[in-house]
């Protein structure tokens, strides 16, 4: 048994596995989309249910007449915002890990997955490639620090206080005191949970210099570099952060697309903090 499973093996409180977010993403996936179907797999938990339709009626129809069920919430909305709702309803408990933790940085982890969510589905709709699969696994990017935080808790608050909750400083702290890094652990959980092999990949890989040499690990990379710019202490307008120019490259990305998508993705944030509240 290697690191990543014996740190996986000492979790007591792991959440169950997603299952409506994979089924969704198949709905997401088929060209022929059916709104019944959707509803359908939402309204299997009615929990959730009931969580949906609070938010997106607070967020969304405040000052309009609100949604009276699930189905008229995915004909107003879309299917893809409302998967970010669900996505996003899901990921704050899959990223707790059952655990409640009230430490400053791990607050500013889960915003930064939010943001880096945000950051991979506007990548994505740019690119043409899958928005709700980018949308989840920039979401789960960083599941393995909150393992950290849960099986080691004094030493990994310590260390990401020292490190800051980024970069590759940390991902190298990781592997010297721990023997494995988030990257790692995230990936095998995922893979545990049944995701796609593709957010698993992309979610390992997100910090190695290359990438995994796929549009949706490009697209993971940016996104996790932009959604740090944007967190940065107020940065500069019109600043352009530094980015991997292979991930770059490889989604046919310039300097000049950069400025608008940084506002796309401030506007995205907006919203989904709108529905999280």
């Amino acid at each position: 048994m290697d690191k990543a499973d014996q740190y996986l093996n000492r979790l007591q409180h792991l959440p169950p596995a997603p299952t409506v977010a994979v089924q969704l993403l198949d709905l997401l996936a088929d060209p022929n989309q059916r709104v019944d179907r959707f509803v359908e797999l939402v309204r299997h938990d009615p929990a959730l249910t009931a969580k949906i339709m609070q938010r997106c009626n607070r967020a969304c129809f405040s000052t309009t007449e609100p949604a009276s069920d699930m189905f008229e919430v995915v004909l107003r909305l879309g299917f893809y915002e409302v998967y970010c709702v669900v996505a996003t309803a899901l990921g704050s408990d899959l990223m707790s890990l059952g655990q409640a933790h009230t430490d400053p940085n791990l607050t500013r982890l889960w915003r930064h997955s939010v943001m880096t969510a945000v950051a991979a589905g506007e990548l994505a709709k740019r690119v043409e490639a899958p928005t709700g699969v980018a949308f989840t696994a920039g979401l789960l990017h960083d599941l393995g620090k909150q393992v950290f935080a849960v099986a080691e808790t004094t030493k990994y608050v310590q260390l990401m206080a020292l490190n800051g909750a980024s970069g590759l400083n940390l991902v190298e702290q990781e592997q010297e005191f721990f023997g494995v890094n988030h990257a790692v652990i995230g990936a095998r959980l995922l893979r545990r949970w049944g995701l796609p092999e593709s957010i698993a990949q992309a979610t390992e890989r997100h910090h190695d210099a290359a990438g995994d040499g796929t549009a949706l690990g490009a697209v993971i990379q940016l996104a996790n570099r932009l959604a740090h710019h944007l967190a940065d202490a107020a940065p500069a307008v019109g600043e352009i952060p530094a980015l991997p120019s292979h991930s770059t490259e490889l989604l046919g990305l310039t300097a000049h697309d950069l400025p608008p998508l940084l506002t796309q993705i401030q506007f995205g944030l907006q919203r989904v903090e709108g529905f999280s509240r």
